[in-house]
């Protein structure tokens, strides 16, 4: 296969001390930088079903009720194994499975092996690792897991941090799939609010859908606190989206310093909206913007005003973009 990304860089109206940002991508397209980018968590944690609160252990043979845990000050880091699980919830804020730390200097962990989370209620989370203590640490691991949710707000895969100090935050997804059917409820998402440390997001072979018309993008990291990377690292499996500004994968950094780096291969993706794009990587503080798409990918944005691969750097780094030959960007 052969690209067709037209390999341009210019310069666009300043917008920070006279400084223009750097984009990529075909001139004379429009070209909003706004992602929707709402987000709105639960107020009671884990209070949507009857859950069973476990902090550590392994849970097998297919546990079915909704798994979370919360805990503070100095009490342990928190650890949640789930062998093939059975998970369905259908109240608001029933996450499948969660945990939250509002302690310092600890980790939250949560292993998924196999089976299948499904929620249908608003605000009711696949599966959330949440931190908001000082420092600390947040890493999700799944292999193999089926995850969908249908309710508003809902996202399929999240780890969120809150924390002033460094937190850094990891998804590491194996296989399975996960599905979003409302809005906004983005699939796959590192959400840092505050405070320092990377937000890291690796996908291998893994399906993602998002299918609701509204703003709901399939991968995202987005990094809003003070130092960190961005870090998307995708390979193989599907993505697809079919809401308007509802991205394939994102990398979006508005850090006070950190670089933002997304990478792509022999992955299959498709935006259906408007102003949809597949591929996207933005910058709105002080580092640089990477993107390298490889291998046997393809990369479709099919609505109006969609676009490839997109990288912009309004803040003060460098943005570079590496496109293989043998990937196809149809836009």
């Amino acid at each position: 296969m052969s690209s067709s990304l037209p390999r341009t860089i210019r310069d666009e109206a300043p917008v920070r001390d006279g400084r223009a940002p750097r984009r990529f991508g075909p001139v004379g397209r429009p070209a909003p930088v706004s992602a929707a980018f709402s987000l709105a968590l639960a107020l009671t944690f884990g209070a949507g079903e009857a859950a069973a609160q476990i902090c550590s252990g392994t849970l097998t043979t297919g546990h079915t009720g909704s798994i979370w845990c919360d805990r503070s000050g100095t009490a342990a880091n928190l650890h949640i194994d789930l062998r093939t699980p059975a998970i369905s919830t259908t109240s608001t804020a029933g996450f499948g499975a969660g945990a939250r730390h509002q302690g310092a200097a600890r980790r939250v962990d949560i292993d998924v092996t196999g089976g299948s989370i499904t929620t249908t209620g608003q605000q009711a989370y696949g599966v959330v690792g949440w931190y908001t203590g000082a420092t600390g640490a947040v890493d999700v691991v799944m292999r193999n897991v089926a995850v969908k949710t249908g309710g508003f707000n809902a996202f399929g895969v999240v780890t969120i941090s809150q924390g002033t100090g460094a937190v850094p935050m990891s998804i590491d997804i194996e296989g399975g799939s996960v599905e979003t059917t409302s809005f906004p409820s983005h699939a796959v998402i590192g959400w840092r609010q505050r405070g320092a440390g990377d937000v890291s997001i690796k996908l291998r072979d893994v399906d993602v859908r998002t299918t609701n018309t509204g703003t709901a993008h399939a991968v995202i990291a987005q990094h809003a606190g003070t130092a960190g990377n961005v870090i998307v690292d995708v390979r193989g499996g599907s993505i697809e989206t079919f809401g308007q500004q509802a991205f394939g994968v994102f990398g979006r950094a508005t850090s006070t310093s950190g670089d933002n780096r997304v990478s792509v291969a022999d992955t299959s993706i498709v935006t259906r909206g408007r102003f949809a794009r597949a591929v996207a990587a933005t910058h709105e503080g002080a580092g640089d913007v990477a993107v390298d798409v490889s291998g046997d990918t393809t990369a479709t944005s099919e609505g109006e005003g969609g676009e490839g691969v997109y990288a912009i750097n309004a803040g003060s780094g460098d943005v570079g973009v590496t496109v293989g030959a043998d990937v196809a960007i149809k836009a």
